[in-house]
């Protein structure tokens, strides 16, 4: 649990920097650059990838149990024996 919380505490840190730079892009030219926002776009996409990912180790790391959902995704990722 705590792969996942780092994870989602970066994420949040990383987005609200993310913010911060295309504000101050914005204030010094007036707008925000293509290229810059395409830049936000591609971290802000990894780093959801990111958090899906840890999110789904931690998912499977559980046994299979009263959620139905959980129990189907453990099978789907689960390596045979």
């Amino acid at each position: 649990m705590t792969a996942l919380k780092d994870a989602i505490t970066a994420h949040r840190e990383a987005l609200a920097h993310l913010t911060r730079v295309c504000e101050q892009e914005t204030r010094r030219l007036g707008a925000c650059d293509q290229h810059v926002i395409e830049a936000l776009e591609l971290l802000r996409y990894q780093l959801h990838l990111e958090v899906d990912r840890v999110n789904d180790d931690h998912q499977v790391a559980l046994p299979p149990g009263g959620n139905a959902w959980r129990a189907d995704r453990y099978r789907e990722l689960r390596i045979p024996a």
